[in-house]
């Protein structure tokens, strides 16, 4: 699958976890009144004598039978900020996908069309002896090229703004944010601050718990406090950055593919097939 394809399917999980905080949101015990718990029973065959419980906010409606009780946490003030926590990380997961995919798809193509005069990360590529030794075996004088350079990425993670601006100058797109606020309509300082933000937060989520630093804002549980409007409009930049992106790359790609073209037919060659 193409890696926006990729990203599309592991982005709809940070919007499935955001519209479900939506729903739970201000879920509270509800005590229906006793014909009204009676109609309950007869209609979803509760015994009567079993205990059950109903929670309800403007959109919901919960009935909890007793064998699998609503959880108490979820009814609480910051009760579901986990949800949106998870989205954080889900959204950063997916980000950072996308321009590995991205770069691992389209690396070779990069080679091939600017050789020599590749961005500066290709031309000073390090690779230890151990990776060197575990490469040599593949015959493949391309699938050694890819994997050596990839070597040098896979130990990074991709969600910062200057990991996307790295990734995009390797893939010859020299002034990404400014061509992404072209591309989007979006003032670049704007995406890249708030990918930073959302990529920091998901540090915090996953190396700290979210723990608050001391003299830091804190929720009841000692957290970082956190809110689905913040949380929405950061995994909502992060659809438009790789939407946005994706554009961009693909048409620098296709000139690429076109200098390519254009160099075989010159020196008599048959086009060779581009890996990706």
């Amino acid at each position: 699958m193409l890696p926006i394809t990729i990203f599309h399917q592991n982005f709809a999980v940070a919007e499935s976890l955001l519209q479900l905080y939506g729903l739970l949101e201000g879920l509270a015990r509800f005590d229906p009144h006793p014909d009204i718990r009676l109609a309950l029973c007869q209609c979803l065959a509760i015994p009567q004598r079993e205990a059950f419980q109903v929670a309800q906010n403007d959109r919901l409606h919960v009935i909890s039978r007793a064998a699998a009780p609503l959880p108490e946490a979820m009814l609480r003030p910051n009760g579901l900020d986990f949800l949106l926590r998870q989205a954080v990380v889900v959204a950063c997961g997916a980000l950072d996908s996308y321009f590995n995919d991205i770069l691992r798809n389209s690396i070779l193509t990069v080679v091939r069309a600017r050789k020599r005069r590749a961005h500066e990360a290709l031309r000073k590529l390090t690779l230890t002896l151990e990776e060197y030794l575990s490469l040599s075996s593949y015959e493949d004088e391309d699938f050694r090229l890819q994997q050596i350079i990839l070597k040098n990425f896979e130990r990074k993670t991709l969600s910062s703004a200057n990991a996307i601006s790295d990734v995009a100058a390797i893939l010859t797109v020299n002034d990404f944010w400014k061509d992404l606020g072209h591309e989007t309509g979006e003032a670049p300082g704007d995406m890249r601050r708030r990918i930073d933000e959302i990529a920091g937060r998901r540090n915090d989520i996953a190396h700290r718990a979210d723990r608050a630093v001391p003299e830091e804002p804190a929720d009841g549980q000692g957290l970082q406090p956190i809110t689905h409007a913040w949380v929405n409009q950061r995994v909502q930049t992060v659809r438009t950055v790789v939407v946005g992106a994706n554009a961009i790359f693909t048409r620098c790609l296709q000139g690429l593919e076109e200098e390519i073209r254009r160099e075989q037919e010159a020196q008599g060659l048959a086009p060779e097939p581009l890996a990706g």
